[in-house]
């Protein structure tokens, strides 16, 4: 495919406030198991503790990882004229930013 034949380009980044607000909300809940130890016997078990703390802090670390992923992959939609879309996915950010800077200094075809 030539620059000439593409119509349209899109770069697509997928949300981060999902991650986000779950890591958070697990951290905040493993800092009270951490820090409530007397506090919230009456709520949690002590038995049920630990794995709980172990649980949420392991959620908010795969939150956290994902937030990563999120922030620095992107997906890349080509439109050809007269075919269907092309689809690129985990593509680097940075490296769709300067292709689409790149494309966009191509002068039109005559």
């Amino acid at each position: 495919m030539e620059i000439g034949e593409i119509k349209s380009i899109e770069l697509l980044r997928k949300s981060v406030m999902p991650p986000a607000v779950i890591g958070t909300v697990c951290l905040a809940l493993a800092s009270i198991l951490g820090l409530g130890e007397k506090e919230l016997a009456a709520i949690v078990p002590l038995s049920l503790r630990t794995p709980l703390e172990l649980l949420t802090l392991g959620a908010t670390v795969v939150c956290l990882i994902v937030l990563i992923f999120r922030l620095s992959l992107s997906s890349i939609i080509l439109k050809p004229i007269g075919s269907p879309a092309i689809t690129v996915r985990m593509v680097p950010t940075s490296n769709a930013r300067r292709l689409l800077t790149l494309i966009q200094q191509v002068p039109p075809p005559k």
